[in-house]
């Protein structure tokens, strides 16, 4: 009779066991969270603003802008669950005009922006602000 008890007792505390450490990793794998949406968006910008900046042909877009040609190209690097818009300015003061969204966007809206330019030793050295604009559908 004697033995009998001890195996419920032992029953008991491996039942405890995997209780308390259930709990544990319920908990542990609820504080670990991957990167979040707003880094996923921020390092993809930053990916399709690098293209842009040594791509000569995206460049030579920029530089005269064809925020048409830049729109297309970015529609291929963004996932179908994001809009985007690209637009291109002056580098200057007072020269933000032309560089906002012309309509309101209700959900978080990531914005990034490069500086592309010529040579220094060109006729008309004038740089060009490009923004990207990616928000939530």
């Amino acid at each position: 009779m004697r033995q009998k008890g001890a195996w419920i007792r032992i029953a008991e505390a491996v039942a405890a066991i995997l209780i308390v450490s259930g709990v544990l990793l319920f908990v542990y794998s609820k504080s670990f969270e991957g990167p979040s949406k707003a880094d996923y968006v921020y390092n993809l910008q930053k990916e399709i603003l690098d293209v842009i900046s040594s791509n000569e042909s995206l460049r030579q877009a920029a530089l005269t802008d064809n925020e048409g040609l830049l729109n297309s190209f970015v529609s291929t690097r963004i996932p179908s669950s994001f809009n985007s818009s690209v637009k291109v300015c002056l580098l200057g003061t007072g020269s933000n005009i032309g560089c906002n969204l012309n309509f309101q966007v209700d959900k978080s809206l990531y914005v990034e922006e490069i500086i592309v330019s010529t040579n220094l030793d060109t006729e008309s050295f004038q740089p060009r602000r490009v923004r990207l604009f990616v928000w939530e559908k």
